[in-house]
């Protein structure tokens, strides 16, 4: 059976959600108020597209885990700044642990030790397998690139593989001819691609699998369109969606989504670990408002106000 025949893709509609999402997360409105990307631009003076640009963007990124990722990479510029010999393999594998520590505490790193050694293993891993350079890895057949990335940043997590690769291709820092990188695709994601319709059974009793094909693929590409269209880089409608699947989702708590106006709310699916099955209903389970909107208090019963602050919330069309 075709794609076409088990799924329904809607590009107009992921389009229209990364739009919303985008321009809610531009004005700083819920849930993405508290929420800022770093700004990964290259220091002033750093030679784009270079080696020093791709270690410079190694060893920052490998910190992101241990420090506030936007005051990382602006005290990151300040130190390259003053010390632009600093971001080398064989100048940080053979540094001392205090010229290190000191460092690192001026990034603001929490764990000290733990960098210091991520570093080091990072550094030793890249002279011994490619000259000190991460532009190199432009060389690893690509179905063994993910791989040898792991090894680079030290973890196997996916979603930071992917912003990783996502930085070195957008800055021309590695190249590929066939790999795909596009938003980090994992469960929550999916269900929030069919529950707002962008990606819909056509057979109500149909099933499909989380981690496979068709899914992963339409769903990559519905949110790589997604991304185009508003004209942002890839890690942008990555991590906004992240968000608004791992944190609205779950609890169905849809008067706080951005696209709520615009999300079909298709809940008649049966979801059970990497599963999702239709049930053959239409009737989507409408959103109940167990909680206000302004003041976060639960509410009572079906009142339709809140006793904290007295806002009427807005009931199911």
């Amino acid at each position: 059976m075709s794609n076409e025949e088990v799924l329904r893709l809607n590009l107009n509609k992921a389009r229209e959600i990364a739009v919303i999402l985008h321009n809610q997360y531009q004005d700083g409105g819920k849930p993405f108020e508290k929420f800022r990307l770093p700004d990964y631009t290259p220091p002033p003076g750093m030679n784009t597209q270079s080696k020093e640009h791709a270690l410079y963007l190694t060893y920052i990124f490998v910190l992101e885990k241990w420090a506030d990722r936007e005051l990382l990479w602006k005290s990151a510029a300040e130190l390259y700044t003053g010390s632009p010999w600093f971001f080398d393999a064989e100048h940080i594998l053979t540094r001392s642990y205090e010229g290190l520590r000191e460092a690192l505490t001026r990034l603001g790193v929490s764990d000290i030790d733990g960098a210091v050694k991520r570093w080091r293993e990072t550094s030793k891993f890249l002279i011994e397998n490619y000259s000190g350079d991460p532009k190199s890895l432009s060389k690893v057949p690509e179905e063994a690139l993910r791989t040898a990335v792991k090894k680079v940043i030290g973890t196997s997590e996916e979603m930071h593989v992917n912003r990783y690769l996502q930085l070195m291709t957008v800055n021309k820092l590695l190249k590929t001819k066939n790999l795909k990188i596009g938003i980090t695709v994992d469960r929550n994601v999916v269900i929030y691609t069919m529950y707002t319709g962008v990606l819909r059974l056509c057979n109500r009793q149909g099933e499909v699998f989380t981690d496979r094909d068709p899914v992963l693929s339409l769903t990559r590409k519905a949110w790589n369109e997604g991304a185009a269209a508003v004209n942002a880089p890839p890690w942008e409608l990555d991590e906004l969606i992240h968000i608004v699947s791992s944190r609205l989702c779950p609890n169905r708590r849809c008067l706080l989504c951005p696209v709520y106006k615009v999300c079909e709310r298709l809940f008649n699916l049966k979801i059970y670990r990497n599963r999702i099955r239709g049930i053959g209903s239409e009737t989507a389970e409408p959103p109940t408002a167990g909680f206000c909107i302004r003041c976060g208090r639960d509410l009572r019963g079906d009142s339709r106000f809140c006793d904290g602050c007295g806002l009427e919330i807005p009931m199911e069309e």
